[in-house]
């Protein structure tokens, strides 16, 4: 059997076409990284032959000065892929970790340039949305070098828009290259506030004190919420606001907690008084909390709808911080998760065994073996409970059993992979799982990460002003 990689299709089924790997010189400079191989390549028996090859050969190779007979060029997933479907990033992450280490042993690249979701998915450190056109410094396994990720060139195949972000992607790399050669200088964006000042405010007085520096020597205010969000598996809605956050100067946040309701008081009567132009990222979402609040914002600017009106930079807050400021963000869900994990991993517990105690029958006196009286054989259940009831109380335990054991990491996701039956028998009984939720968080953590998100609102404001500006000046 030829050498295959542990999910390669070929293991089972031999007739199928075998991995298909790289070309270019060895060693090499240069490594650009595919996801997988399509008909036309399967065909002539070399990577990025189709049409996305001849956009990645003829378009965006020469725009980074580059090309394709002095790169090497390989992908992800390199098996035969059933129906030429894209690989998932799992997928991609199994097999080139029985391939690539090799191949960065033997071709030595100083720049490695993933192309696509997939192929970022490499290297964990990184988010495409993020960190693309931006060079960065990462390892893997024993290679340890420049990453350059970009988006992969079919895309611009499917959805014209994305060409821009491709030509920019390529022409920058061009420029990161040549300032690397010539002065060892790496181009990334620089954070111009690396020590911001956040704090927790909990007096009437010290919100005058900032309110009243606010008006005379800053822009503003950029205001952020965070809430609690309903019990909803896809939708985003707001269920009760946990605090306010707002930022006068770059670098700055303050954090009002919605158990200081005498605070939001005095903040919104400011707000009404003054009138401010207010900045926000995501308004839509933001004023169903500050409704709640009683607060009404009759002027605003939003962050959001100006990074989607130039058409080439991401929405979210996040990795527009990072390119426009060069700040990285905590990601919320990787923020919360720990905490939540706890709360899930009781809540478990207490479910498992409110519900043992209601579906089995228990004979017996009490013993020290046996609390609560000896089970009948095979915890048979009360004649009243129907076998949708017994599998609802084995998928807590299923759970339970998979928290435990460290291979379940996100518990909610599989309580919306149910059958409704079966949350509705809990629901009955039991409040709802626990979700992800900013509340679970301790207030210091979440008093920086909420005032920096003010903090960064304020601060991406002028850059996207400013392109802007520059676009226009080009049309």
């Amino acid at each position: 059997m030829p050498d295959l990689c542990p999910i390669c299709p070929c293991r089972s089924n031999p007739s199928l076409p075998g991995p298909l790997h790289g070309d270019g010189p060895k060693p090499c400079k240069y490594l650009f990284i595919g996801e997988a191989r399509a008909r036309d390549e399967v065909r002539r028996n070399r990577v990025f032959m189709g049409k996305a090859g001849i956009e990645y050969t003829r378009h965006y190779l020469p725009l980074s000065g580059l090309s394709r007979s002095e790169v090497r060029t390989t992908n992800a997933y390199r098996c035969h892929q059933p129906g030429f479907d894209n690989p998932t990033p799992e997928q991609g992450q199994i097999c080139s970790s029985y391939w690539l280490h090799r191949d960065l042993e033997e071709i030595q690249p100083e720049w490695v340039i993933p192309m696509g979701a997939v192929a970022t998915s490499l290297f964990p450190s990184l988010s495409l949305e993020s960190h693309h056109g931006i060079p960065q410094i990462a390892s893997y396994g024993d290679w340890a070098g420049f990453v350059y990720p970009t988006y992969h060139p079919a895309i611009g195949l499917h959805e014209g828009s994305w060409i821009i972000t491709m030509r920019e992607d390529f022409s920058h790399l061009k420029t990161v290259i040549r300032a690397w050669d010539e002065s060892s200088e790496l181009i990334q964006p620089v954070n111009t506030h690396p020590n911001p000042h956040y704090e927790e405010i909990t007096t009437p007085q010290r919100l005058r004190d900032i309110i009243s520096a606010g008006e005379l020597g800053g822009e503003g205010p950029a205001i952020d919420t965070e809430a609690t969000l309903h019990p909803h598996q896809k939708a985003v809605i707001p269920k009760s606001p946990h605090c306010l956050s707002f930022s006068f100067h770059p670098g700055t946040g303050y954090v009002i907690y919605c158990d200081h309701p005498n605070l939001i008081s005095q903040f919104s009567a400011w707000l009404s008084y003054a009138n401010p132009l207010v900045y926000l990222h995501n308004y839509l979402f933001d004023c169903q909390v500050l409704r709640m609040m009683g607060i009404t914002v009759n002027r605003f600017d939003d962050t959001m709808i100006r990074s989607y009106n130039l058409g080439n930079l991401p929405h979210g807050l996040k990795p527009l911080a990072y390119r426009l400021c060069g700040v990285e963000m905590p990601d919320f869900q990787d923020m919360v998760r720990p905490y939540t994990r706890s709360r899930v991993y009781d809540y478990l517990l207490l479910s498992i065994s409110a519900l043992h105690s209601e579906l089995f029958t228990y004979r017996g006196k009490p013993t020290s073996k046996h609390p609560t009286g000896a089970l009948l054989k095979n915890k048979r259940p009360r004649k009243n409970i129907t076998p949708k009831q017994t599998s609802t109380y084995n998928k807590l335990t299923r759970m339970l059993t998979d928290m435990e054991a460290g291979t379940l990491l996100k518990p909610w996701s599989r309580w919306w992979d149910w059958h409704k039956h079966d949350r509705d028998f809990l629901l009955a009984r039991f409040p709802h799982l626990p979700l992800p939720s900013i509340a679970y968080v301790p207030r210091d953590k979440c008093t920086y990460y909420a005032a920096q998100d003010a903090d960064l609102t304020l601060r991406i404001r002028s850059p996207l002003i400013q392109k802007a500006t520059q676009l226009r000046l080009r049309q």
